[in-house]
């Protein structure tokens, strides 16, 4: 059967699509063999010139790709959010020019999040909007703009409806600790709920992120 992917962890698990907040927050996980894909990323409140120059030479590498990145209205008093704007424009364009795959981290921002991704044209279904937690009405417009929603542990909302409206639904962790033993105990737990909340086996729900995982990275997979 399917492993249990997760479409986003800070911990390099073998079935996992590993990200970081800022270039240089996990050099030593940088390219770790074990994990599914492997992301740079720079959150709005650590972006300023040097960092972004890393950044920019660390997804030159084929197999890096970029995330998190995005707006947070959180960090408005540090960055502004227009400031914001402009940068993950920037951040964006510059990944679709590689032909990277993005995640994309959000917070109170999801109009010009969403404004963000039409500019930068990415590709359909290149693109995880990790820690979703918005309507069905925004699950489906990112469906028409071909981006995934990752659904994370904290997930309280009407799930059922989330995965109607958005097809390319995906699970997540985002786990921040080094317990590999916590981690597999949170992810195992995530799909079983996952499982009865949709009314779903839980074969059948590591089958749908296995197949998600697969159109997303665009190679294969372990089984």
């Amino acid at each position: 059967m399917p492993v249990l992917v997760d479409f986003h962890s800070h911990f390099p698990a073998p079935n996992a699509m590993v990200c970081t907040a800022f270039p240089s927050e996990c050099l030593a996980l940088k390219k770790d063999a074990r994990s599914l894909m492997h992301f740079e990323g720079l959150l709005p409140q650590y972006w300023n010139s040097g960092s972004w120059e890393v950044l920019k030479s660390y997804i030159l590498d084929p197999d890096i790709h970029l995330g998190e990145v995005g707006i947070d209205r959180r960090f408005v008093c540090e960055i502004s959010l227009d400031q914001q704007f402009e940068n993950l424009i920037t951040i964006l364009k510059y990944a679709c020019l590689l032909g990277k795959k993005v995640t994309i981290h959000s917070v109170q921002a999801t109009e010009p999040t969403i404004r963000a991704i039409k500019e930068a044209g990415l590709p359909a279904f290149s693109v995880l909007w990790h820690g979703f937690t918005g309507s069905k009405e925004t699950a489906a417009q990112l469906y028409r703009l071909g981006v995934h929603v990752g659904i994370g542990p904290r997930f309280h909302g009407d799930l059922s409806a989330i995965a109607a409206a958005n097809p390319a639904w995906v699970l997540e962790t985002d786990y921040e600790g080094m317990d590999e033993n916590q981690y597999n105990g949170i992810l195992s737990s995530h799909y079983a709920s996952v499982a009865g909340r949709l009314g779903m086996t839980l074969d059948e729900v590591k089958e749908h992120c296995y197949g998600q995982a697969q159109a997303f990275a665009d190679k294969p997979l372990p089984w």
